[in-house]
């Protein structure tokens, strides 16, 4: 909630100032929020937000790749081609080539589909976007090599200065994501290559911070919420079947009261009220 309210703030202040007549960059905030909930693994919301951004800028690419994305992690194989169909439709060119063959790639499979993605991303040089999403993407299934091979590859091509600093080893190692609007955060990874910690910093340098545990499967299997004084906010705890498939996701607040939940069945995934009231 809080950085919700911060990201509103913001907003708010820039259209102001453009109300004034004083010359603002006012980015897509939708598309900012999007991508940000991408991070967050919280695709339901992420995926309102593309739609938004998609209306305010029909021709930027990245809203169509954005919702691609999250409606894979649904399970929306057919709606994810129609979302790149649609973007190709209305871009050309470089972009309009990037969006037809990611669409071919996630015909094949969900996989393909991320791999391609990426590959997308970096090509119309939105490199970041393209690692942030390979790096999520091999957290969740860490059991398929070709997602860490496609990473590797990625991280691979990085400039001398920049093999430095991330290195080809995905474990260890600390990374930063910009969002836009002054918004970062910065990720920490175990030897084993899974992220443990995000702290996520706001444009006024306020911080708040999600600490993850882990089974040996590399699955989520509890994510505690902090405020900036390094107090409990809320907590989320994860259950899988024994195909490693996530079913289940309970949201908790500080003191352990079970918020809502969230059921998760072949191609649906429904919220829940604790009562078992289904959210509309």
């Amino acid at each position: 909630m809080k950085k919700l309210l911060s990201f509103a703030l913001s907003i708010a202040l820039l259209l102001a100032l453009f109300a004034c007549g004083k010359p603002a960059a006012i980015p897509n905030p939708p598309l900012v929020l999007g991508e940000k909930f991408l991070n967050d693994l919280d695709y339901e919301q992420a995926l309102l937000q593309f739609d938004q951004a998609i209306a305010i800028e029909p021709k930027n690419p990245r809203g169509y790749l954005g919702k691609a994305d999250a409606l894979l992690h649904l399970n929306r194989q057919v709606d994810a081609i129609q979302a790149l169909t649609d973007g190709a439709k209305v871009t050309s060119g470089e972009t309009r080539t990037a969006l037809q063959g990611a669409s071919a790639e996630v015909e094949k499979s969900s996989v393909d589909g991320y791999i391609a993605l990426s590959s997308a991303y970096e090509k119309l040089g939105w490199r970041e976007i393209a690692l942030a999403l390979l790096q999520r993407v091999c957290e969740e299934l860490p059991g398929e090599s070709s997602l860490k091979i496609a990473l590797e590859g990625l991280i691979g091509t990085a400039e001398p200065a920049q093999e430095e600093v991330q290195t080809t080893n995905l474990g260890n190692r600390t990374e930063r994501r910009d969002y836009g609007n002054g918004y970062y955060e910065i990720h920490k990874y175990n030897e084993q290559g899974y992220c443990f910690r995000v702290d996520c910093y706001d444009e006024n340098g306020e911080t708040w911070y999600f600490l993850y545990e882990k089974n040996e499967q590399g699955q989520t299997v509890l994510r505690n919420d902090y405020d900036a004084n390094g107090k409990k906010t809320g907590f989320r705890a994860y259950q899988y079947n024994e195909r490693g498939e996530e079913v289940r996701e309970d949201i908790y607040d500080a003191d352990g009261t079970l918020l809502s939940y969230c059921v998760v069945h072949g191609n649906e995934r429904k919220d829940y009220y604790p009562d078992g009231t289904p959210m509309n």
